[in-house]
């Protein structure tokens, strides 16, 4: 199985790649920086089915915010790979959780889970 698939300059990471970041198959697809790293805008975490998605802003690999998308594309060859965003959809924002909050919109349901 493809872990992580993108392209190398002079031994560094450059343009779009994708990276499998959890045990059930989801993955970040997107540009890197400089540095190699998810920071910025028009990055996505694209869901274990590899069609929903969560695109928008990144740091450091962590979703910052964005609104639901649909993958459409092949982890094989990337150069086709796109991302489009889902019209009259909600958009998202991290919320991290603690002992006294789980989330700050309780409410709110995961594009995976209403697919």
């Amino acid at each position: 199985a493809v872990e992580m698939a993108g392209s190398f300059e002079e031994g560094e990471k450059v343009g779009v790649w994708v990276q499998v970041v959890d045990d059930h198959g989801g993955f970040l697809f997107g540009r890197v920086d400089g540095e190699g790293l998810w920071n910025g805008d028009n990055i996505a975490y694209v869901y274990p089915d590899h069609s929903t998605a969560l695109l928008g802003e990144f740091s450091e690999g962590k979703f910052v915010k964005g609104c639901e998308a649909t993958f459409h594309g092949s982890l094989i060859d990337l150069s086709w790979s796109e991302m489009r965003r889902v019209k009259e959809t909600t958009c998202f924002q991290r919320s991290v959780s603690t002992r006294e909050l789980l989330t700050s919109w309780p409410l709110l349901a995961d594009p995976y889970e209403h697919g």
